[in-house]
């Protein structure tokens, strides 16, 4: 699960410079609400790692870049 959160935080730098900001941080709250809904409604515990992934590569980007935007 956390090695969700090291690409995360490797992959947006790459992404942000592409795409700005903003996008970034709106895909990476997409990405975390996928992976969350998916984690509950997953019927076994692979598919609920693989969800938490995808839930960690998100939160790290949007947690990193909300305080921007707030400030």
């Amino acid at each position: 699960m956390y090695l969700g959160h090291v690409i995360g935080l490797i992959v947006s730098a790459l992404i942000g410079d592409l795409f700005g900001r903003k996008a970034l941080m709106i895909g990476s709250l997409g990405l975390t609400v996928i992976g969350l809904v998916s984690a509950v409604l997953s019927p076994t515990i692979l598919t609920s790692a693989i969800a938490m992934f995808v839930t960690f590569f998100g939160i790290s980007i949007a947690f990193n870049l909300c305080f921007y935007f707030l400030a």
